[in-house]
């Protein structure tokens, strides 16, 4: 048996891929794919090799058990963004993707998911016409990086659900541990993943303080 973790060349970022089960016939799965460039210049150039020694000869496609996102940030979802827009065109590696595991921010919000995008959406441009002052409680880089990853997450779970790839698989809704107990999911090839957080009842928690706090402080600098 192996189990094994690959880091690919990411720069800033992480894009990583689980190699697990029988050597003679390997289960992978990837996690991560970096910021802008690296599923070009790694992710993809890795999965076409892995594609040529491990294809399934019935579909000529790569068997990736899972894709999973750690958070939202550009350096950690760019590169799976990038794949996704490869599979809609029908340009990317051939590959049957079980599931992937991603809880987006919007998601955790439920509904206040568009109040929270509306405001992000118009932070950069708020604060570029106020121009950066000294005491700016957030600058223009950062603005524009918040707004950036926000829309990234809505815009991949919109094309993973496009695609037809099962989100979060093994979850109702998110990827997350009971109020009480533990979350345990087994995959194939006797991986079993256990799941340490979020866990749901400090998820309404955090629903609740959003709302209180958006209430109370609507300036969209604040609200990020």
């Amino acid at each position: 048996m192996i189990f094994s973790l690959e880091a690919l060349q990411a720069r800033k970022g992480d894009s990583l891929i689980l190699h697990y089960g029988d050597p003679s016939s390997p289960n992978f799965i990837v996690i991560d794919g970096g910021p802008d460039g690296v599923y070009a210049s790694s992710l993809r150039p890795r999965l076409a090799q892995l594609h040529r020694k491990w294809k399934n000869e019935d579909d000529d496609k790569l068997h990736l058990e899972m894709v999973m996102i750690s958070h939202i940030d550009d350096d950690h979802i760019n590169g799976i963004l990038d794949w996704m827009m490869e599979i809609e065109r029908d340009r990317a590696v051939s590959c049957n993707i079980a599931t992937l595991w991603y809880n987006s921010f919007d998601a955790v919000l439920q509904n206040t998911a568009q109040e929270m995008r509306s405001k992000v959406a118009a932070l950069a441009d708020e604060v570029a016409a106020r121009g950066e002052r000294q005491g700016d409680s957030l600058s223009l880089l950062s603005a524009r990086v918040i707004a950036a990853s926000v829309g990234q997450g809505r815009e991949l779970r919109e094309r993973a659900d496009a695609i037809g790839i099962n989100l979060n698989g093994g979850f109702e809704g998110l990827v997350a541990v009971p109020e009480a107990g533990k979350a345990t999911v087994r995959r194939a090839a006797g991986l079993k993943l256990h799941v340490a957080g979020p866990n749901l009842a400090r998820l309404e928690a955090l629903r609740k303080e959003w709302d209180e706090h958006v209430r109370k402080h609507p300036d969209p600098v604040v609200v990020a």
